[in-house]
């Protein structure tokens, strides 16, 4: 998860820095160039990944989105080139959104497979967690590549084929990260799901057990004397909680 959030999320910085640096975009031009990358991703998402996970399982969507992923932005790095049009990376531009709309709805699938349903908040909050740091760390990574070879002093204008090759050259890593990424997730091996097997053992070896047990009666080593004013019974008690809060939620706010 952490190789895809940060592949993603620093190629979406470069291509604005491409569009906006190199190309000429205005702030408006460039949201708009991501519409292509937007509608294949949500088709991806909405069509394609779902039919993918219930016929092959987590891993081998998970890999072939990464894969993907990966394609998809060294087809967009390779399209760059000063003085080019929008029509150049295209291409590259669909591939990528392909990726990204396979890459992360198997990864949250992936993220919360094996988990107890009690644990499910603290999956999603961790992988969550995690796709952010993995995309701040990326960016960080990838603006420090772009920038390696530009003249960055006071008043200097780096070239336009300067700030392209930089571009490329973050773009080319990022895809090869991603695609590693996918690897690895391949061939991690699937873990036993022992937390089910384990309530379900405790279930077995409990049924029988509590049908033999009796309650117990009260005997006069153990009998205290009869209840103080203003106590109550548990199950008085838990049927006065269970009244106060149907009333409560019946009562108009």
């Amino acid at each position: 998860m952490g190789a895809a959030a940060a592949a993603l999320g620093g190629a979406y910085y470069l291509f604005t820095t491409y569009l906006q640096d190199v190309l000429g975009y205005n702030s408006l031009q460039a949201g708009l160039a991501f519409v292509p990358l937007t509608l294949v991703s949500m088709a991806a998402s909405l069509k394609l990944t779902g039919a993918l996970l219930g016929r092959w399982g987590v891993r081998t969507p998970l890999f072939v989105g990464m894969l993907v992923n990966g394609i998809g932005m060294v087809l967009l790095a390779t399209g760059m080139a000063a003085g080019a049009s929008f029509w150049t990376v295209l291409a590259g531009l669909l591939v990528w959104g392909l990726g990204g709309g396979l890459t992360f709805p198997a990864m949250f699938v992936a993220a919360a497979s094996g988990v107890a349903p009690g644990e499910q908040g603290v999956a999603s909050a961790l992988a969550t967690t995690s796709q952010q740091i993995g995309g701040a760390i990326g960016l960080a990574v990838l603006v420090a590549i772009a920038n390696a070879g530009l003249d960055l002093h006071p008043g200097a204008a780096p070239a336009p084929t300067a700030i392209v090759e930089g571009l490329r050259v973050a773009l080319w890593t990022g895809g090869i990260a991603s695609m590693a990424g996918g690897l690895l997730a391949f061939l991690l091996k699937r873990q036993p799901e022992a937390s089910q097997d384990v309530t379900t053992s405790t279930m077995t070896s409990a049924g029988p057990r509590s049908k033999r047990s009796s309650p117990k009666t009260p005997t006069s080593s153990t009998w205290t004397g009869p209840p103080r004013a203003g106590t109550r019974s548990p199950a008085r008690s838990a049927s006065h909680a269970k009244s106060w809060a149907i009333s409560f939620s019946a009562s108009p706010t």
